[in-house]
């Protein structure tokens, strides 16, 4: 037996004893699509990675909070099970949402830079765009 033989092999029964989730696989095709020439907003806070025990704070809860920053363009989102609640600043920022897959949807923003979106997607980002820049979040798990 050769080496790419028994490569085939291991490939296989790896394949058979831990297959990879067919949501994973749809996700990683679709996420191939995206914009690549955005710049990226940067997450500056997560909650799903904050060091909570060093804060005094015990919490189990499903919701998350993320902020991101880019260049004079802040959003921050409120994240719980398909409702996405969130503030940009500066006031006037255009929000869409993106899901992969999916179309995208304008976002209502009130002049205080709040707005509100469900959705049934598993995945999303949000693209947006204040005085001719247009940036974009990482791909996001926001529900299910």
């Amino acid at each position: 037996m050769n080496d790419d033989e028994l490569l085939k092999e291991v490939r296989a029964a790896v394949e058979q004893a831990d297959p990879v989730p067919a949501n994973v696989v749809e996700v990683a095709k679709r996420a191939q699509a995206w914009d690549t020439e955005l710049e990226r907003l940067l997450i500056t806070y997560d909650s799903a990675t904050a060091d909570l025990a060093s804060s005094g704070m015990r919490s189990a809860t499903s919701v998350r909070d993320v902020t991101f920053s880019s260049s004079g363009i802040e959003l921050e989102l409120t994240i719980a099970d398909g409702q996405l609640d969130g503030l940009v600043t500066p006031p006037g920022t255009t929000v869409e949402f993106v899901a992969p897959g999916s179309e995208t949807v304008a976002v209502s923003v009130d002049n205080a830079g709040r707005f509100s979106v469900a959705t049934d997607a598993e995945w999303g980002a949000f693209v947006l765009l204040n005085s001719g820049e247009r940036v974009q979040t990482e791909l996001l798990h926001v529900s299910g």
